[in-house]
């Protein structure tokens, strides 16, 4: 028998505590998104146009496709401050330095 100092310590078992379950879904937002519609908390965007899925209309009358990237932290920072400086989307500075950067032109 191996002495009491031998031993190996004893771990103690995690504490579990239950979380109350989620609310259910409102069923107006289900049947929204089971249709494919944007969710009502964003209004300035509307339902694809028809036939043509994944996009979105903007309520500016564009037609826009969701991409998500990632950029580095300073970078975000800067376009951010940039954007919110001049008042532009960031959308329309990224469209815009992609579209030089594909064509051939400067981003400068």
């Amino acid at each position: 028998m191996p002495s009491p100092s031998s031993r190996t310590p004893r771990t103690r078992k995690p504490n579990i505590v239950l979380r109350p379950p989620a609310p259910p879904p409102d069923p107006v937002e289900v049947e929204r998104f089971v249709a494919g519609t944007p969710p009502s908390g964003r209004p300035d965007d509307q339902a694809a146009p028809p036939g043509r899925p994944g996009l979105v209309q903007r309520s500016t009358g564009r037609v826009r496709r969701r991409r998500t990237v990632y950029l580095p932290p300073e970078l975000d920072r800067r376009l951010a401050v940039h954007c919110a400086g001049e008042g532009l989307e960031v959308s329309d500075v990224v469209a815009r330095a992609v579209d030089a950067y594909l064509s051939g032109q400067p981003t400068r």
